[in-house]
């Protein structure tokens, strides 16, 4: 597979990623904040467009932006994976360039406003992603160790 095909591939799942887990959310957000109603997103938001429709067409490309986005930025771990540190160096890049995409989409979208509900959505992002990566970390860890049984066993 060449590079622009990986590449392409990686954009397309991003999308439909960004797509999937924007609409959930909305589900979710709708359901704790307004029990038996559906809203699609912020009302602020909602507002600001001629028609619901409009803006929910907005958003939807918004998730999926963000999703490509999350997609594509993940090739720092390609690039400095292999060097020293390089999982930590490739960590801080990949989590500094999707908390900006994160901050540009919530605040275009209008999850939250400058200032501290900015900054409180920005901390929950981080410990999320501190999960998401941890767990990912420590199934990977052992996907090695079991590898690595099995090649002393042979």
């Amino acid at each position: 597979m060449t590079a622009i095909h990986k590449i392409a591939k990686s954009a397309l799942i991003g999308a439909l990623a960004g797509i999937t887990i924007g609409s959930i959310c909305e589900l979710v957000f709708s359901a704790v904040l307004s029990p038996g109603t559906y809203t699609p997103g912020v009302p602020e938001f909602l507002a600001q467009h001629d028609s619901e429709l409009i803006a929910v067409v907005y958003e939807r490309i918004a998730y999926a932006l963000l999703g490509v986005y999350g997609s594509v930025t993940s090739v720092v771990f390609d690039l400095v994976g292999d060097k020293p540190r390089g999982l930590a160096r490739a960590t801080l890049a990949h989590v500094v360039l999707i908390s900006v995409g994160f901050s540009l989409c919530g605040l275009y979208l209008r999850w939250f406003d400058m200032g501290l509900p900015l900054l409180s959505a920005l901390v929950s992002f981080l410990l999320i992603y501190a999960a998401v990566w941890t767990i990912q970390y420590l199934v990977a860890r052992r996907q090695i160790a079991r590898i690595n049984a099995a090649l002393e066993h042979h």
